[in-house]
């Protein structure tokens, strides 16, 4: 929260940014508005994505390690939260390939 700035204020242009990499390329770049949002005391609730899945790579080629940074930022570009997660694509769970 900035400096002056009221727990009760109107979120401005409330946006998801989500980047994923493999082996430190950069393969996907996605923005999303989720829009602007009142104060109030109950929480809001948000579906995603609202644009439809991608879908993850087939083959060989696309198994692994996927690295995705998530910021949750405002108009303003304040970011509200942001998290890493890992996705891993494998042919078998049990031998972990």
């Amino acid at each position: 929260m900035r400096e002056g700035e009221e727990l009760n204020d109107v979120l401005l242009g409330f946006q998801i940014h989500n980047t994923i990499s493999k082996g430190g390329v950069k393969l996907a770049k996605d923005k999303e508005m989720l829009g602007t949002y009142p104060p109030k005391n109950d929480p809001h609730q948000v579906d995603i994505p609202r644009t439809g899945w991608n879908e993850a790579p087939k083959g060989m080629l696309g198994r692994g390690e996927y690295k995705s940074k998530m910021r949750f930022v405002d108009d303003d570009g304040t970011c509200h939260l942001e998290f890493d997660y890992v996705l891993k694509i494998a042919k078998d769970w049990k031998n972990d390939d």
